[in-house]
This record gives C-alpha cells, sequence and structure tokens, in this order.
C-alpha cells in the first residue's frame, strides 16, 4: 500500500462507478457515504434485478424513498432528487447471469466507462437452498470478475465476509483462503443439485419439500466441509473463484463479521431488515427465548453497517495498488475492540429490564435468565419442553442455525484494515472513520441498536407490540 493517497473525494472526482447490492442494507449506506464523500463523482450505476418492478421502479420506491438519504434530503433541500437521480443510474442487470445479465447495448457501454466495480450483492440467508446460494455468492462474484476485466480499465471491490474462514479456531489472517476448491466444489455442486432436482421430478416432489431437500444439501455439504453454513461455504468458494480468475485486475476484498445497524451514518441506530443476530434479540424481548447455546466467553463479532461501508469507501483510492497482490481487509470488533458473549447478554438483560417489550394485554415482558448451555444441553432441554410446537421447532431452528457463531472460537486479525485506517487522508478522518475501538458496547446495544430495533423493524414505538408469532 503506498504511503500517500489522495482524500477518498478527489479520488473520486469525475470517476464512474458501477455498485451491485446497492437496494440492500449495506448498499445504501455505500451509496450514501459517496454521495456525502465523493460529490464530484462522475456517476454510480446501480445494477438492479427487474422483479414485479421494473429497475426505475426498484430504483424510486427501495432506494430515492430510503430513510437511509433523510439527512442528505435535509441537507440538500429542493436540489435532493435532481442530485440522486442526475448522479445514480438504474441498470438492469443480475449478478448471478453471464455479463451481469446486460444487454448488449449496455454492456459495451459500461465496460467503456466504469473506473470502479463495487461488488456487494449476495444472497446473505444462511440457510438458502444451495443451488440459489451458488449463483448469488459464488457466480456472481465470477460473473463480477469477467465484467471487471472487460472494462478498459477497472479495479474491482469485492464485498464478502470475515465467516469465509468457516469455523476455524485462533486468529484468523487477512489473506487469501488455500487450497482452492473451487472448481471441484462448484462442479460438485453441479452434479448434486441436478442429480436432486432428477429424483424430486421423478417422484414428484412438492416445490416446497424440494426446497427443504435443497437447504438441507447446503447446510451439510458446507459444515461437513468446515464452513458454518451454506452462505459461508458459497462466499468462500466466491472468494476462491475471484482469486483464480481475476488476472490482473487490482482488487480488494473487504471481510466484513456480523453486520448491524448504524452506529452515526445515515442516523443512529438506522437498519431495514433483520440481520443475523436480531432474531435472537427479538424472541428474548418477547420472553420467547428462556435460553441460548450462547458461549460465555465466545466472543461475538458485530459491526455497524456505516463503519463497513467507510471501509468499503477508503480502501478505493488503494485499490490500484493491489493488482499483484489482492488486498484483504477484515472489519470487525474481535481483535480490537471484543464483546463477549456474557456481557452481550449482560447489556441486554439490563436494557429490556429497563425498556421491557409488552405483551397483548400492554403488560411488561420479564427478559429471561440464561444458562448459557451447550448446543447439546440446550437441544436436550428444548426438546424435553412442554409448549407450544412452534414454539420448539423455532427455538431448535435457532440454534442450529446460530449456534456455531455464537460459540465461535476464533478472533479476526486486522492488521490491515487498521493500516487502512492510519492512512486515511486528513479530509476523510472524520467523514469516513471505521474505527471499531471507539464503539462503546452498552452505549451502541442500549442506546442504538436496541432501541433502533424497535423503531425501524418492529415499529412498537417502545410499547406497542408488532412481532407476531409464526
Amino acid at each position: 500500500m503506498t504511503a500517500k493517497h489522495p482524500s477518498v473525494g478527489d479520488f473520486l472526482r469525475g470517476r464512474t462507478l458501477l455498485l451491485t447490492g446497492g437496494t440492500g442494507f449495506l448498499g445504501k449506506v455505500v451509496v450514501e457515504r459517496l454521495l456525502r464523500t465523493a460529490p464530484e463523482v462522475e456517476r454510480i450505476y446501480l445494477l438492479i434485478r427487474p422483479s414485479r418492478l421494473t429497475p426505475p421502479e426498484r430504483f424510486e420506491a427501495e432506494v430515492v424513498r430510503s430513510r437511509a438519504f433523510d439527512t442528505l434530503a435535509a441537507m440538500h433541500g429542493d436540489r435532493w432528487l435532481r442530485l440522486i437521480r442526475d448522479t445514480v443510474v438504474p441498470v438492469a442487470g443480475d449478478v448471478s447471469q453471464p455479463r451481469l445479465g446486460m444487454d448488449d447495448e449496455t454492456h459495451a457501454a459500461l465496460t467503456q466507462s466504469v473506473d470502479i466495480v463495487i461488488n456487494s450483492a449476495a444472497s446473505v440467508a444462511f440457510d438458502a437452498p444451495l443451488d440459489e446460494a451458488l449463483r448469488h455468492n459464488t457466480r456472481s462474484v465470477q460473473h463480477g470478475v469477467e465484467f471487471a476485466r472487460a472494462c478498459r480499465s477497472a479495479a474491482l471491490v469485492q464485498v464478502s465476509t470475515a465467516y469465509v474462514a468457516g469455523q476455524r479456531t485462533g486468529r484468523i489472517p487477512e489473506t487469501a483462503l488455500t487450497p482452492d476448491i473451487s472448481a471441484r466444489e462448484m462442479a460438485a455442486v453441479e452434479a448434486s443439485v441436478a442429480a436432486t432436482l432428477e429424483e424430486a421430478r421423478a417422484q414428484g416432489v412438492a416445490p416446497r419439500e424440494l426446497r427443504a431437500q435443497l437447504v438441507a444439501l447446503g447446510m451439510q455439504r458446507a459444515r461437513e466441509l468446515g464452513w458454518h453454513d451454506s452462505y459461508t461455504y458459497t462466499k468462500a468458494l466466491g472468494e476462491m473463484t475471484l482469486e483464480r480468475s481475476r488476472g490482473d485486475v487490482p482488487t480488494a476484498i473487504i471481510r466484513p463479521t456480523i453486520i448491524e445497524s448504524s452506529l452515526r451514518d445515515p442516523a443512529p441506530g438506522w437498519i431495514e431488515n433483520l440481520n443475523v443476530g436480531d432474531p435472537i434479540f427479538i424472541e428474548f424481548g418477547r420472553g420467547r427465548m428462556p435460553d441460548f447455546p450462547l458461549g460465555r466467553d465466545a466472543v461475538f463479532d458485530i459491526v455497524p453497517v456505516d463503519l463497513v461501508a467507510n471501509a468499503v469507501l477508503a480502501v478505493l483510492p488503494h485499490v490500484g495498488d493491489l493488482r499483484q497482490r489482492a488486498g484483504y481487509y477484515a472489519v470487525g470488533t474481535s481483535s480490537t475492540n471484543p464483546l463477549s458473549g456474557a456481557r452481550l447478554y449482560d447489556l441486554t438483560y439490563e436494557y429490556f429490564l429497563r425498556d421491557p417489550m409488552v405483551d397483548r394485554d400492554g403488560r411488561p415482558i420479564p427478559p429471561p435468565r440464561w444458562t448459557f448451555p451447550s448446543p447439546e444441553e440446550f437441544r436436550a432441554t428444548v426438546a424435553g419442553r412442554v409448549g407450544r410446537e412452534a414454539d420448539v421447532k423455532r427455538l431448535l431452528h435457532l440454534a442450529h442455525l446460530y449456534g456455531t457463531y455464537t460459540n465461535a472460537a476464533c478472533i479476526f486479525d486486522t492488521t490491515n484494515t487498521q493500516q487502512l485506517l492510519a492512512s486515511l487522508a486528513a479530509a476523510d478522518r472524520d467523514t469516513l472513520d471505521f474505527d471499531v475501538r471507539r464503539v462503546d458496547w452498552r452505549s451502541y446495544l442500549q442506546d442504538v441498536h436496541l432501541p433502533g430495533l424497535r423503531r425501524h423493524i418492529l415499529r412498537d414505538d417502545q410499547r406497542r407490540r408488532a412481532y407476531t408469532r409464526d
């Protein structure tokens, strides 16, 4: 990494970017940060998959009208809508398809104009069907790299996850994954999926049951090979595919840990959907999670979304240096500001004790005391409970889905990321700060994240019940 680089705003002046995943949680914050810190960027193309809405309609509904841009809208007043519509341009496409699903004309135009590709599109469901996870987390990376190589001169920033490390223990370095098993595994997955589909057709399996089979197939394959689930497994294959096929495209890989609500920008506690740990917070607050296999001493590595977005922007002036060897940057808290399972529980318990949710009759729900059982102890206890079958199944499902994360025995090294932070230009040190050491966990959980979750997702105004039973 070169010692001296321009500010992000200066670097992006007159440049054109292509962003995938721009309608997602992290993607919206990346767009907000770009518009705020690089007002002279030439163009930001957003690749948007057509649905029942056209890409321009989705752009208006999911991006322009998002609360993520409230602060910018207030800053620019009457000029806001013209600014975002002139600078940010929706483009029809699909990362799971070759050439990013673009038509010939669009592909030709963008490969001649795009300077930087930020690929943040992904299927973030831990239990997605294996074929879907492979398309959106592995093939999508391959297609992003191929697009970058087709450009006249483009750099690539790939948003991955720190959990590509799988169930390894100890300190996880910011380096490429080895050995590269991606080609072999992609072929094996496609053969396994094809066999499952053929057998399902022969037996007349219903679509819902077929989906469940593909979910189970993904989880089984991932855990047999040492990953948490189909998400981390296919994201790891994506990283390996990138290393194998990027050629001389300058490339940076950002590896965030568990992304949660914003610390400061676009507003404290801003969140748009349930992220990784949020179902556990909600079930706990509703009194429907009497215990959980959360390791007392395990490090629960979460990071606010705006710090991740800031790191994505901060690396942009440096990507050109990363032609011979890709750069890896873990964005997490476990190595410099660790949050143990016991402290996470204590702070959450204190919050709901002070400001409880309420039941259907308006009575406060007392937060439960956990005993921190092992996964095996938890399964045995829950399986023997008397109560609604749906509640028992949900607890077991959450433990199965999240248990390997809540008992993780690894620390993510962030040496490269800390060096990137230290290299921030003076103009970026405030607006693009991503120093996770400044996160005060009591304040973040009790004053920012949990209130934000209730305000933006549950919409219970601290007293109204809006989270219903399945």
